[in-house]
C-alpha cells in the first residue's frame, strides 16, 4: 500500500513509489508441493526432496515451480568414531596406548554420549630380557 500522509498526492514530493513489486513465490499459484523427504544422512550434511506438481490446466505461470531440492544438516545420528587401539608405549612394563577419537559432526557437542577414552594403561612383556650385572667379589 503507498499514500500520502497529508491526504492528496500533491503534498508529497517526487513521484509516488510503486504500489506493487514482482515476485517468484509459488503459493497459490497452482503448485502443489510434497513435505520434505528426511535428510539424506543421520550425521552431517547432505540434501532432502520433494515432489511439486501444477494443478492448473493449461499450465502455472511460473514453469519452474517450487524448490525440489534443498541442503540439510542433521546431527541425531551422529556417534563416536574410534580408531583400533595403538602399540603400548613400552615392550617391557606399564605403559600407555593411544587412539584416535572424533565425531563427524566436527565437535563434541554433535555426538550423543560420552566421549571414549583417548588414552589407556597397559603392560606388555615382549620386549623384556634378563639383564645379568658383575658379578659380587667373594
Amino acid at each position: 500500500e503507498v499514500w500520502c500522509p497529508g491526504g492528496d498526492s500533491i503534498h508529497c514530493s517526487g513521484s509516488s513509489p510503486n504500489a506493487s513489486r514482482p515476485c517468484s513465490a509459488t503459493d497459490g499459484c497452482g503448485w502443489e508441493a510434497n513435505a520434505w523427504s528426511e535428510c539424506g544422512t543421520r550425521c552431517g550434511e547432505s540434501s532432502q526432496q520433494r515432489e511439486a506438481s501444477c494443478t492448473v490446466q493449461g499450465g502455472c505461470s511460473d514453469p519452474s515451480g517450487p524448490v525440489r531440492q534443498q541442503a540439510c544438516l542433521q546431527r541425531s545420528g551422529c556417534t563416536w568414531n574410534a580408531s583400533a587401539w595403538g602399540s603400548c608405549s613400552t615392550s617391557c612394563g606399564s605403559g600407555i596406548r593411544l587412539r584416535a577419537v572424533s565425531c563427524p559432526w566436527g565437535d563434541a557437542s554433535g555426538c550423543e554420549g560420552e566421549r571414549p577414552a583417548e588414552a589407556e594403561e597397559c603392560s606388555d612383556a615382549s620386549g623384556c630380557k634378563w639383564e645379568v650385572g658383575e658379578w659380587s667379589a667373594c
